[in-house]
Order: structure tokens, then C-alpha cells, then sequence
């Protein structure tokens, strides 16, 4: 039972710490907000040297974070890219992720990871949320993505790139290996060494054009 006598104003060391916002910069260093702004920007030939001290102590005083999102939008650039990977259990999908990661952090970007977990429809929804975070690119390594579901990338002017396999009717850059030539490849191999059951063994492969391409060239190759 609370012993607090009523009408007792709350502590205020309970009371949530409220984020400090380039208001309380500026005010803190005695000048406007666009000097904030320039500030942040990397503009320092614009501010004195003593003014880029007094905001460089305001911005450590108040332990001041600036809202990347918003700063994105005002510029036209957030920097993020979405990456929309159909299963990211599969080896080859954490290989294609770290080397995403990689060249991201090279560039200056922030991969936005989506995991569709082999559902189509998580995809489709996947795809429409990027599109709401305004990212500079889509890498897609999906399972059963569609033109249609694509199309308001990049018909809202997001490249989209894809990850060994195409949409049918998409016009986008792909990253990816033959797969034909690579199953006839492997095939023939077993072929001229005697082998005579061989088996193919792989995924669902009605919706993803890689698979596809690797079971009909197994296919010729043992017709």
C-alpha cells in the first residue's frame, strides 16, 4: 500500500527521462537551429570555431542522439537497404547476407533484414513495409515473390536487385551462377565416372526459377 500522501508531486528521478531534441541544443548552445543543423550536416566552414565548441559541449551535455530517420527524409536519403531473404536457416542465405552486410558497411548503408520464413505472403507484406521505409534498394532472395508484388518497387523508383532468381516478367538486375550449366556440369561428371542411379534431391522448386533451371538440365543430361 502506497504511504505517499496525496497531492504529493511525483519524483521526478520516477519520471521518464525525455529525449533532448535540437531545440534544447540550440538553446543550450546559445544559437539557432540551423547552426544545429550545419553542425550536424558537416558544414563546419559555415560556423566559428567557438560556435562549433559551444554546440559540440551542448550536443555532449545533453547527451543529444539525432533522429537518423528523419534527418533521411528531410535530405532524400536514409541510407537504409531492405534485403528480403526467403530462408535465413539456409547456408547459402547467410553466406549472400554477410556479404550484403559487408559491402553495406563499406558504403555507408544500413541493411534492413527481412526473414519471410518460406511464406509467400510474408513476402508480399515484407515487400510493401520497405516500400513504407522509403529504402534506397531491395536485395531479393525470395521463395515465391511475383512481378506484381514487386512492381511498386520499382515503379516507386526503389532499385531492386535480385539473388540467382529471376521473376518472370521483372526486368532487374539478378546476382547468380548458371545454374544450368552448373547440375549438367555436376551430372555428366557422375555420368562419365559409371554412375547409373543418380538422383537429384532438392526443394520445392515450382516457384523458384534457380531450382527449376537445376532439374531440367538434370534432366537432359540423363535423357
Amino acid at each position: 500500500m502506497s504511504t505517499t500522501p496525496p497531492g504529493t508531486p511525483p519524483n521526478p528521478s520516477s519520471a521518464p527521462t525525455r529525449r533532448a531534441t535540437i531545440t534544447d541544443v540550440a538553446r543550450e548552445a546559445g544559437t539557432g537551429k540551423t547552426s544545429i543543423s550545419r553542425y550536424l550536416n558537416g558544414e563546419f566552414s559555415a560556423l566559428s570555431p567557438e560556435l562549433r565548441a559551444r554546440i559540440e559541449a551542448a550536443i555532449a551535455r545533453l547527451d543529444y542522439q539525432p533522429n537518423q530517420m528523419a534527418r533521411g527524409l528531410k535530405r532524400g536519403r536514409n541510407r537504409l537497404i531492405g534485403m528480403l531473404v526467403a530462408d535465413l536457416t539456409n547456408p547459402y542465405s547467410v553466406e549472400v547476407l554477410q556479404g550484403v552486410e559487408a559491402a553495406c558497411h563499406a558504403l555507408g548503408l544500413m541493411p534492413l533484414i527481412c526473414h519471410a520464413a518460406n511464406e509467400v505472403e510474408m513476402e508480399r507484406r515484407y515487400l510493401q513495409l520497405l516500400t513504407t521505409y522509403r529504402v534506397e534498394g531491395v536485395i531479393v532472395n525470395a521463395l515465391g515473390v511475383r512481378e506484381e508484388t514487386l512492381r511498386p518497387v520499382g515503379e516507386g523508383g526503389i532499385p531492386a536487385v535480385l539473388v540467382d532468381r529471376r521473376v518472370e516478367g521483372l526486368v532487374a538486375d539478378m546476382v547468380g551462377l548458371d545454374n544450368g550449366a552448373a547440375a549438367e556440369l555436376g551430372t555428366r561428371h557422375l555420368l562419365e565416372r559409371g554412375f547409373e542411379h543418380i538422383w537429384f534431391v532438392v526443394q520445392p522448386f515450382e516457384q523458384v526459377s534457380s531450382r527449376r533451371l537445376r532439374v531440367d538440365a538434370f534432366d537432359r543430361a540423363m535423357r
